[in-house]
């Protein structure tokens, strides 16, 4: 994990950051030194936390900033992402290593303090028997924990989703649970990572003669088409992100991840946000599950989307 100074996009300087604090600015004694009139003299910090990196400023004159929103208290930052700090120096953030603690997480029974550990990227609870937590009388999914590699924790249900941190309690089900961190040593989650938990293909063509369609199979079973218009274009870009990364040859832990801005942007020009978005992926799982198929393939981090499939093409 390091941090990279840009120039004209591209690294002209990369400092490791280790497991203590990483600070930024114009004086000598930081460990990023910018010789920029526009960086303060100790600008901001970085630092690790759970394998996870993350950034404050410490109060400087022209901010440190994260897209368009300005970074003030603590904020996580993912595999890729460029900062401005002062008027014209760039950041970018390199993790594309990043795990988990060797801690391992488990999700505990808030009233009897039983604890399910979570062996793989993903955690079923429902009533389904082959759930990793089954609840008796609950819906077959009724919720999802996906982990990601960057170490971010989301939690899926009827009602949305959202990150999770340790210690955090949800219900499901009329059961009280919370993420935990057990002791001791392991091997990291992601060494049993299953790759072919979403064995799907999904076509996508944005100029049919109808207009946008998604077409998702199971390959030699059933298969289901998506047409209403800003669905389909969603499918269609998380699939043309995720064909392009493909033929990148970027690793499966990263590829596919599409930000929320450029999806927003694909969809509905300027007209987009953040509350449109979160309501648009709603109502596609919410069809393609009455579909019979499970919808946490589209997966979600923070800022970023991707759709997990064995197969994609797009037309």
């Amino acid at each position: 994990m390091e941090l990279r100074v840009l120039q004209d996009g591209k690294p002209v300087q990369s400092v490791p950051m280790g497991e203590g604090t990483l600070t930024l600015g114009r004086g000598p004694q930081n460990g990023l030194c910018i010789a920029e009139p526009s960086v303060s003299w100790q600008h901001a910090v970085f630092w690790t936390e759970l394998g996870r990196p993350w950034v404050r400023d410490t109060g400087s004159s022209n901010g440190t900033w994260l897209g368009e929103q300005r970074v003030h208290g603590p904020i996580l930052l993912n595999h890729g992402d460029q900062l401005r700090v002062g008027l014209s120096t760039w950041i970018e953030v390199h993790a594309p290593e990043s795990r988990v603690d060797v801690r391992r997480y488990f999700l505990e029974d808030v009233e009897t303090g039983v604890r399910v550990p979570l062996l793989s990227d993903r955690l079923n609870i429902g009533g389904d028997p082959d759930s990793n937590l089954r609840i008796p009388g609950a819906p077959p999914l009724a919720a999802v924990l996906i982990v990601h590699p960057n170490a971010e924790i989301w939690l899926g249900d009827d009602d949305g989703e959202r990150a999770l941190e340790v210690g955090d309690t949800f219900g499901v089900a009329g059961r009280s649970l919370r993420l935990v961190l057990g002791t001791g040593t392991h091997e990291p989650t992601f060494q049993a990572r299953k790759r072919d938990r979403y064995p799907y293909r999904l076509e996508v063509n944005l100029e049919g003669g109808t207009g946008p369609t998604a077409t998702l199979e199971r390959p030699g079973e059933e298969s289901y088409r998506v047409d209403a218009g800003n669905r389909a274009v969603l499918l269609f870009l998380l699939a043309r992100k995720l064909e392009r990364d493909r033929k990148a040859k970027v690793e499966d832990d990263e590829a596919g991840w599409c930000g929320d801005d450029e999806v927003q942007s694909g969809i509905w020009g300027r007209g987009g946000d953040d509350n449109k978005l979160h309501v648009l992926i709603h109502r596609v799982r919410a069809e393609l599950k009455k579909a019979g198929f499970d919808p946490w393939f589209i997966e979600k981090r923070h800022r970023y989307l991707r759709v997990r499939v064995s197969e994609v093409a797009v037309r």
